[in-house]
């Protein structure tokens, strides 16, 4: 495990949401233990159990998944804030409503727990002409 994991991506299939979920668990080798709801940073997850909703057992991504997913299709997923490149910017394209899996700073999510190792949020995907 390395301490500068680096990950953003945004999509709106969930293959590709499962994909990324695998991704960033296999290069940062954790599972997640428990999770935190923050209204900035989207649903948040923890490799260490001792903050935020503990989970059954530690899961791996296929295992976390489903809750993710309806995470995204639920009205808490409505107020999660988002912002600059998540916006429903006004353009000369489209936009769809998606999802964004990510890290911030030293592989962490910033100003939510230090043992926080990704977020998921809903953004919205743009298409342009």
């Amino acid at each position: 495990m390395h301490d500068n994991l680096i990950f953003n991506v945004n999509g709106t299939e969930d293959e590709d949401l499962l994909n990324a979920l695998k991704l960033v668990f296999s290069t940062s080798g954790y599972k997640a233990e428990s999770w935190i709801i923050d209204k900035k940073k989207g649903f948040v997850l923890l490799w260490s159990d001792n903050k935020g909703n503990k989970l059954p057992y530690p899961m791996s991504a296929l295992e976390i998944f489903p809750m993710i997913k309806g995470f995204l299709e639920s009205e808490q997923a409505k107020e999660i804030e988002c912002k600059d490149w998540d916006e429903d910017t006004d353009h000369d394209g489209d936009n769809e409503l998606g999802w964004r899996v990510y890290t911030e700073n030293w592989g962490k999510i910033d100003g939510v727990d230090g043992c926080s190792f990704l977020a998921i949020k809903p953004t919205y995907v743009w298409y342009g002409k």
